[in-house]
C-alpha cells in the first residue's frame, strides 16, 4: 500500500525560473511538473530498445553489488524512471523489498503510480513528497540508497551525496549515477548549447556532468569506501532516435519505412548487445560512457569517548 507523505513547501509562486536561477528556486515542484508533461521519456506506449538496455544494465549492477539477503529497505531518489520504462527500482520491489522514494513533482508521482500499480508492486512502494537535497529520514535508515542521474540537476549535488550517505546504515551501499563529462558523444556540449538557446527546457533541464575523480572525491568526503566506479551506457544515445521515429511513422504506407521499422528492433538489439559486452569487460571505453556510476560502502563512524 502506498504511504504518501507531503513535506511542507517554503512558498508557492507560479513563476518558472530559467535554469540559471533554478538553484535558488523554491519552485522545483512546479518546474518538474512542467517537464513531466513534456518529457520525451513519457511519450512511448511500450518499452523501447534503448530503455530495455539501460534497465538490463542497471539490474546487472544491482545484482553484482547488492546482497539481497541483507537488504530490507531501499531508498531511491525521485520517480522519474518509474514514471517511464527504465524503472530501475523494480529490481528491488519485484523481490519484495520495501523501496522508498523522495519525489518533488506530483505529476511524476501520478505517472509512476500507474506503472507501479500495473506491475502489482503497490505494497512495496513508499512515496514521500519532498526535496532530496534534504532527505526527510533519520540517519542510518536504509540498507541501500540509489540516485540515478538525479543529483546533478541541482548545483548542491555534493550536499546530496552527503545526505544520501547520511541516511544509509553503516556498511550499507550507496549507488550514485551522474552524467559523464568525458562522454564520447559530447553529450554535455550539446546539452549546454540546447540550454543556451532555450530548446532544452521544453523537455528537461541541463544536468551538471562530472568527472570520475569529482564523483570519487565526493564519495570519500561522505565517508564512503568507494568500491567501484565504472561507465554506464556506452551505447550511442542517438540510437534512441530510431525508436522515437518508429513511434511517429508506425502508420506510414511507405514500403521502405515499414521495412526499416520492421527490422529496427533486431538491428538495434545486436548493436546494443555489442556495447553491453564492452561495458561488462570494463575497458577504457567505460570512461567515455554517457554516465558514470559509483558504488560505495558506508564506513562506520566510531564515536570518540573522552
Amino acid at each position: 500500500m502506498y504511504r504518501c507523505v507531503v513535506m511542507p513547501k517554503e512558498h508557492d509562486k507560479a513563476t518558472r525560473p530559467p535554469y540559471k536561477k533554478i538553484a535558488d528556486s523554491k519552485n522545483l515542484d512546479k518546474d518538474w511538473d512542467f517537464i513531466a508533461e513534456r518529457a520525451v521519456h513519457y511519450r512511448h506506449e511500450r518499452p523501447i530498445v534503448s530503455y530495455i538496455y539501460e534497465r538490463k544494465r542497471c539490474f546487472d549492477h544491482f545484482r553484482k553489488w547488492i546482497d539481497l539477503s541483507q537488504t530490507e529497505k531501499v531508498l531511491k531518489h525521485d520517480l522519474f524512471d518509474e514514471a517511464g520504462w527504465t524503472q530501475f527500482s523494480f529490481y528491488f520491489m519485484e523481490r519484495r523489498i520495501h523501496t522508498y522514494f523522495v519525489e518533488i513533482s506530483r505529476v511524476i508521482i501520478k505517472k509512476a503510480k500507474r506503472r507501479i500499480e500495473s506491475a502489482g508492486l503497490n505494497d512495496y512502494a513508499h512515496i514521500v513528497i519532498g526535496d532530496f537535497r534534504k532527505l526527510p529520514f533519520r540517519s542510518n535508515t536504509f540498507d541501500v540508497t540509489c540516485s540515478m542521474d538525479s543529483i546533478t540537476y541541482v548545483p548542491e549535488w555534493e550536499d546530496c551525496v552527503n545526505e544520501q550517505a547520511r541516511v544509509t546504515r553503516p556498511y550499507g551501499h550507496v549507488i550514485i549515477m551522474v552524467p559523464n563529462l568525458h562522454n564520447l558523444f559530447l553529450g554535455h556540449m550539446f546539452l549546454s548549447v540546447f540550454d543556451k538557446i532555450g530548446v532544452l527546457r521544453t523537455e528537461t533541464y541541463y544536468s551538471i556532468p562530472l568527472t570520475r575523480k569529482e564523483l570519487e572525491n565526493a564519495g570519500k568526503k561522505a565517508a564512503l569506501d568507494v568500491e567501484d566506479i565504472s561507465g554506464f551506457s556506452i551505447m550511442i544515445p542517438q540510437l534512441g532516435w530510431f525508436d522515437r521515429l518508429s513511434e511517429r511513422y508506425r502508420d506510414s504506407s511507405n514500403s521502405f519505412i515499414m521495412w526499416l521499422l520492421h527490422t529496427k528492433d533486431s538491428i538495434l538489439t545486436m548493436i546494443e548487445e555489442m556495447f553491453y559486452r564492452i561495458e561488462k569487460k570494463k575497458t577504457v571505453l567505460n570512461l567515455l560512457s554517457r554516465s558514470i556510476i559509483m558504488t560505495g560502502q558506508k564506513r562506520e563512524i566510531k564515536s570518540r569517548h573522552h
